[in-house]
């Protein structure tokens, strides 16, 4: 199913158009024989480089930060890359002038995360200005949800094709998008990325509902969870996990995964990511959230300088 056949009239000359714009794109590259962005099967022990500013990949502070990670181990980078919608009404995700790190920042990351061998993956986000929760994101007609389609291809293709060029070793073509995944214009979605980037895709879902996922219509999309499950039932949740992935046969990766300490709660923090590598077999990647672009600590997810940077470096 496309999206013009499920609205009617303005949304069918809206699907046109990006069907043309994902086409012509995808027309002006020839599927290679070989990529840096083909899948490599060894397990991605990651974390996610964040910013919500347009400039901060291109400071050099962030070249001392993947050193850092580097020297912990970490062999994987996901980059986090924003675009908003003004709240849970609007269909139309735009890039920020002042929020969404600039393409060129997120393309030198990217090319520095390669220049010491590790593997980057792009993870663009989609955010409400309102600070509500993207899981929400969800509308009453389908010529709204043709309109906002749209919108999020032309919002994906533009990162997909940015992977594409820039030898991205995975892509995050979704994140906690809860209130869309069961719409079957994610097919469409999945074919055009498809069209234009070559590597390995991933879908990430929300800890609580990767099980509702309908995973069968997204063909091949590996399988990835925000993991942010509670220490005490962590493990009977990752091997529900691991046995979705076995039976559909999918790569299966933590995307994000962790939890806040500071002073006191830092030991909690430290517990919860040895609890987190304990359950880690059967996974193709971990991804912790956050490490920050300047290696600040933001809002306690961050490792660096705590016990558990300790920890980081010995499983990793």
């Amino acid at each position: 199913m496309v999206f013009s056949r499920i609205a009617k009239g303005a949304a069918r000359g809206l699907f046109l158009a990006g069907t043309i714009t994902a086409t012509a794109l995808a027309g002006c590259r020839d599927k290679p024989e070989s990529n840096k962005s083909q899948p490599d099967n060894g397990f991605m022990k990651g974390t996610v480089l964040t910013s919500w500013w347009h400039d901060d990949y291109e400071k050099p502070v962030v070249d001392k930060t993947l050193d850092r990670l580097d020297g912990l181990g970490v062999d994987s980078v996901a980059v986090l890359a924003t675009w908003y919608q003004k709240d849970l009404q609007s269909v139309n995700i735009r890039s920020s002038n002042s929020r969404t790190p600039s393409d060129r920042g997120v393309e030198r990351v990217i090319g520095k995360v390669h220049s010491r061998g590790m593997r980057a993956v792009l993870k663009p986000h989609v955010d409400l200005e309102n600070n509500k929760w993207r899981g929400k994101i969800a509308y009453k007609t389908d010529l709204e949800w043709g309109r906002w389609f749209d919108s999020y291809s032309d919002f994906i293709t533009h990162y997909a094709a940015m992977a594409q060029n820039n030898g991205v070793d995975m892509l995050v073509i979704g994140t906690e998008l809860d209130g869309t995944i069961r719409r079957k214009e994610w097919r469409e979605i999945v074919r055009r990325v498809k069209n234009i980037y070559f590597g390995e895709i991933v879908y990430g879902a929300n800890h609580d509902t990767f099980r509702k996922v309908p995973w069968e219509d997204l063909d091949r999309v590996s399988i990835g969870i925000s993991a942010y499950w509670k220490k005490d039932n962590f493990e009977k949740n990752a091997e529900e996990a691991r046995g979705l992935a076995r039976r559909l046969g999918r790569r299966l990766h933590m995307l994000e995964v962790g939890y806040p300490g500071r002073g006191e709660k830092e030991a909690a923090q430290a517990n919860y990511f040895r609890t987190v590598f304990d359950s880690s077999r059967g996974f193709d990647g971990m991804f912790f959230w956050n490490t920050h672009f300047d290696g600040t600590d933001i809002r306690g997810y961050g490792f660096l300088g705590k016990t558990t940077e300790d920890i980081v470096d010995t499983h990793f």
